[in-house]
């Protein structure tokens, strides 16, 4: 069965207005504070911004002043260049962000949804907050401030707009500012494939004893290491652009191995790394050596085969620019869609074609309405034989949803609900609610 790994494509409206349509710099009276070489749409990616205040345009002119209480978090993280997601109060949310440089350097357009529903108390901020990020349309940071001017208020008030004050924000234990790609190795096991100097490559033979796994646990990654016979641990930890991992603390047992010359290189190896790579759709694991040499020298590990996804679980795959392909089945029915412990999709189908060559695939641009609950569309397309007869067949399939909760990057899961939409040839042929 087609496999591929979820990517996530989201399409969003620009509202913006330029900065000199509104007449405002957020530092025109110090302009020694501004940072010309971050304030780009570019340099927001992979940082994080705890709000201090709030300023409102008021009739008399200028502005007034709610500052945060330091105990109170409203943040904002910039996980990728589409996604976003941080904390209102006591909720969570997730959203889009898109940038227009035909509308200047710095616009913006947020659209915050995917946010929990507790009820934070008669002195929160948090629909205040969140209404600011989805009308906010200009932004201006230094190297320690990020401020976003956002919907006017005050009638008469003049070019003035309200504002979103944030101050740079770093939390060691908030695990929302790992990349997807460093999610992706938790609770993975890869099994050592081959070492590679310069353009050799050495595809080992007695390595299938030779196992990393990499888990995200309380706030630190740790890794579970076995070395042909002998077992081990270590600590791990990765370059703040999370481009480079390094193994410390690296402790196995001391058993004499059948195969104890790959095994001492595979350790060896661990103890020396730097930069790191997935590719395969995530199966294969690339690790390449700190350790000064005349050639390239890397490690490469796979998923083994069996602990790869069954056959009958379909990975989502990113719909091509030219449209959701049409598949060849044309009698195609879906019943008794249901989740499977919120972790898959399953449903049961009918078609009229040929049962040998049958293939279901799944397709989604991962473009998602921000209603209540938020729904994503995903488009089934059979493939196959047309019968030359009426013979009907039946059957069940699974959709898997890991990718899907990987790439929302969201506070709090499995808290809330998220509507998935079961469609074929552009119809919709039923919805499931699942906890994201």
């Amino acid at each position: 069965m087609k496999k591929a790994l979820l990517l996530i494509m989201i399409s969003i409206g620009i509202i913006s207005q330029s900065c000199k349509e509104i007449s405002l710099d957020p530092w025109e009276k110090d302009t020694k504070k501004q940072d010309s070489t971050s304030s780009n749409f570019s340099s927001l990616i992979g940082t994080k911004w705890k709000l201090k205040s709030i300023e409102k345009a008021i009739l008399t002119g200028g502005f007034s002043t709610i500052n945060i209480p330091t105990n109170e978090y409203y943040t904002i993280n910039f996980n990728t260049h589409s996604e976003i997601s941080g904390q209102a109060d006591c909720n969570a949310y997730g959203g889009v962000v898109s940038h227009n440089s035909a509308l200047g350097t710095n616009s913006i357009n947020i659209s915050a949804g995917l946010i929990t529903k507790i009820g934070c108390g008669s002195e929160g901020r948090d629909q205040e907050f969140i209404t600011g990020l989805n009308t906010a349309f200009h932004f201006v940071r230094n190297e320690n401030e990020l401020q976003f001017i956002y919907n006017f208020e005050v009638p008469n008030s003049g070019n003035r707009g309200n504002s979103l004050i944030f101050e740079k924000y770093t939390d060691p234990h908030d695990d929302s500012k790992l990349t997807y790609t460093v999610k992706m190795l938790d609770s993975k096991k890869y099994t050592l494939y081959a070492f590679i100097n310069a353009e050799s490559e050495e595809i080992l033979t007695d390595s299938k004893n030779c196992n990393l796994t990499i888990n995200y646990k309380n706030n630190v990654w740790k890794a579970d290491l076995l070395a042909d016979c002998n077992y081990g641990y270590a600590d791990v930890s990765f370059s703040n652009e999370y481009q480079d991992i390094k193994f410390d603390n690296i402790v196995t047992s001391k058993i004499a191995c059948q195969n104890q010359n790959t095994a001492n290189r595979f350790v060896d190896f661990l103890r020396n790394t730097a930069r790191f790579e997935y590719s395969d759709y995530g199966n294969t694991l690339t690790i390449w050596s700190s350790l000064p040499s005349f050639a390239m020298s890397k490690m490469v590990l796979k998923i083994q085969s069996d602990e790869q996804n069954p056959e009958d679980i379909i990975q989502i795959m990113d719909t091509p620019s030219s449209g959701v392909p049409e598949g060849t089945i044309y009698s195609f029915n879906i019943q008794n869609y249901r989740t499977d412990d919120e972790k898959n999709v399953q449903f049961s189908y009918t078609y009229t074609g040929d049962v040998k060559d049958l293939v279901i695939s799944a397709y989604s641009n991962f473009e998602y309405k921000l209603s209540d609950p938020p729904l994503i569309i995903i488009d089934i397309v059979p493939t196959g034989t047309p019968a030359m007869n009426a013979v009907t067949y039946k059957g069940d399939i699974t959709v898997s949803l890991d990718e899907l909760r990987k790439r929302l990057n969201i506070g709090n899961p499995g808290t809330y609900s998220m509507g998935v939409v079961l469609r074929y040839r552009g119809v919709e042929l039923g919805k499931v609610s699942v906890k994201i």
